[in-house]
């Protein structure tokens, strides 16, 4: 690629890979594991200056370059590709080339590889919950500084102490005795001050991770970072996802030698951090903005769409590793958008894994999912664990993240069983569902009961089915289970073309949905 860029003044250079057939290569080798079951066969196509016939039979070997003029314009030593083409050799593949002087070149590779069964990814290895319980030092010269920094930290932990300069921040230290976690140091009056207090701060809590933040990073901070204790150096301004990003990594560490860990900054937090990418479709906000939630609670990366339309618009602007799905949506469903992607993938030779996201529970109903061309299946709501396992199925890796178990208060509920909502669905966020129950209460539901309303008076069938399905799968996610199975049973009656009953049925359900009603105004949550 280097030397196609540097050749190319005009036009393009494209790169690409597909599979070939091992067997048909010289290279085919048993090793210690085994077969090399997988070649790999690139092409790199440039429109530049071209390769003339007599140079093409000599430019593998060392020292001849296309342009080897005493007043060439293209430089470089003229051993990049004899080392390639060792590397290539020794990988048990073949390097030729297609050229011709003026019009560009094609430079072929093949390399024989081994697959693995089962991969293991370690994307992100500290949930955003791990932070809750630990503690936080914050050491800022400036009050509109210690304020940021506060607010940040204020919806992770309780425990966030401030100090406004160095002694504060070392006397807190000592009086706290090795009990803080995560210290973080911003601007103080000198550069080099900070260092000096983060030696300090390293020898007193040995164990707590240290992470700066600066507006004039300095050549040499890296190596300094390194000597004094230092984990995280991050340029400012910092957002809060970066810096929690920051936090997860370096408290994944957590108990091992800091000279062993690489110093975490912006760019390995870019390049290591939400290595999965997600694309998720669903169309119902409350479970849109739950799944959301929770995937990111992963340290995953996550694109939401509403329709299949838009999975379609996704997939030309972006890359994913995998898409979520969700079965029933309006305009285009999952079924017929995963349906125009494999009909799009016999041409590009790629394959997307797709994830079914349905209420349907039924073997029908997986097997249904299956035959349309997608290769995993969930039923909503989404329990996680569950989740991964299908991600890693259908992946072929193991996602080895680090799990949180939180225990709730209290269980029960006569009408919506909010703790088992709380901690189990929403990670202990108590903002998050309270966001969602609000939604339900205000806006999705009262929609779902004049849709339905709508339908029984018009003995819509498919209408009222639908809006039954909408209103299962979301009152099932935020734990309302009476109105969740009222809504299952009206649903039934439409299906069976029973709508000679649905009138009762709808009553029920809205005597159900007054019941949470009436639960949410008897609360403390303010949800009314």
């Amino acid at each position: 690629m280097g030397n196609s860029i540097k050749f190319t003044s005009s036009g393009k250079v494209a790169v690409s890979v597909q599979r070939a057939d091992p067997a048909a290569h010289k290279g085919w080798v048993r090793g210690e594991k085994g077969e090399r079951d997988l070649a790999l066969h690139f092409t790199v196509t440039d429109t530049g200056i071209g390769i003339a016939p007599e140079m093409q039979k000599t430019i593998f070997k060392a020292f001849r370059q296309v342009d080897g003029s005493t007043s060439r314009r293209y430089g470089g030593a003229g051993l990049g590709l004899t080392i390639c083409a060792q590397l290539i050799s020794m990988m048990g593949g073949d390097i030729w080339l297609e050229s011709e002087a003026g019009r560009g070149t094609t430079f072929h590779f093949t390399l024989l590889l081994q697959t693995q069964a089962v991969q293991s990814c370690q994307f992100t290895p500290l949930r955003v919950s791990d932070l809750q319980r630990m503690a936080f030092l914050v050491v800022a010269g400036q009050a509109s500084d210690r304020f940021v920094l506060k607010e940040m930290l204020g919806e992770l932990s309780r425990d966030v102490h401030l100090a406004g300069s160095a002694d504060d921040a070392l006397a807190m230290a000592r009086a706290r005795e090795n009990q803080f976690d995560l210290i973080i140091l911003d601007s103080l009056p000198a550069h080099d001050q900070v260092f000096d207090l983060a030696e300090n701060l390293h020898r007193i809590a040995r164990q707590a991770k240290i992470v700066m933040l600066t507006a004039s990073g300095q050549r040499g901070d890296a190596v300094r970072c390194k000597e004094v204790g230092i984990a995280s150096y991050l340029l400012k301004p910092v957002s809060k996802t970066e810096l929690v990003d920051a936090m997860r990594t370096v408290m994944s560490g957590a108990g091992e030698d800091d000279a062993d860990q690489p110093l975490v900054t912006r760019h390995s937090i870019r390049e290591n951090q939400h290595t999965l990418h997600i694309l998720l479709a669903e169309d119902e906000e409350i479970n849109r903005v739950l799944a959301v939630e929770l995937i990111r609670a992963e340290g995953w990366r996550v694109t939401a769409v509403e329709n299949g339309r838009q999975v379609i618009d996704a997939l030309q602007d972006d890359n994913f590793h995998v898409i979520l799905m969700d079965v029933q949506m309006p305009g285009m469903d999952g079924l017929e958008a995963v349906a125009h992607i494999r009909q799009r993938e016999k041409t590009s030779g790629a394959h997307i894994p797709v994830v079914a996201l349905t209420a349907h529970a039924m073997t029908t109903d997986r097997q249904k999912c299956l035959d349309a061309g997608m290769d995993g299946y969930v039923s909503k709501p989404i329990d996680m664990n569950k989740l991964k396992r299908e991600i890693e199925k259908v992946l072929g890796m193991a996602l080895t993240t680090k799990t949180v178990t939180l225990t709730p208060k209290r269980k029960g509920g006569e009408f919506l069983d909010y703790d088992t909502f709380l901690y189990d669905s929403c990670n202990g966020k108590a903002e998050l569902a309270k966001k969602l129950l609000r939604h339900l209460l205000h806006v999705s539901g009262p929609q779902w009961l004049r849709e339905a309303e709508s339908a029984v008076a018009a003995r819509d069938e498919v209408r009222l089915r639908k809006v039954c399905h909408s209103l299962k799968g979301t009152a099932a996610t935020v734990c309302a289970n009476a109105f969740a199975e009222a809504g299952a049973l009206l649903g039934k009656l439409a299906r069976e073309g029973k709508m000679d009953e649905t009138p009762k049925g709808l009553e029920r359900l809205k005597k159900e949905f007054a019941r949470i009603v009436e639960w949410a105004r008897g609360s403390d949550l303010d949800l009314m």
